[in-house]
């Protein structure tokens, strides 16, 4: 059996519309991408100590939430 290149499968099968959708779930993940990486411009504005300070005090608080119950135990 002969194989067909990419760009005669593309156009066969996604691009004229009678694939199985992969076109579209492919275009809405690099949509989701290029906004997430948007948010994450936008948002690393911090400075890097400021940064450093925040990830110090989430593990911080993660090692204290593990580690202490929030609600007493049963008697």
């Amino acid at each position: 059996m002969k194989r067909q290149s990419f760009e005669r499968f593309y156009l066969e099968k996604i691009a004229l519309g009678e694939g199985c959708g992969c076109a579209e779930h492919v275009t809405r993940i690099r949509e989701l991408d290029a906004l997430g990486e948007r948010v994450r411009n936008a948002r690393s504005g911090r400075s890097p100590q400021t940064s450093r300070i925040l990830a110090g005090i989430r593990r911080l608080w993660t090692a204290f939430a593990r580690h202490m119950p929030f609600v007493a135990p049963d008697p």
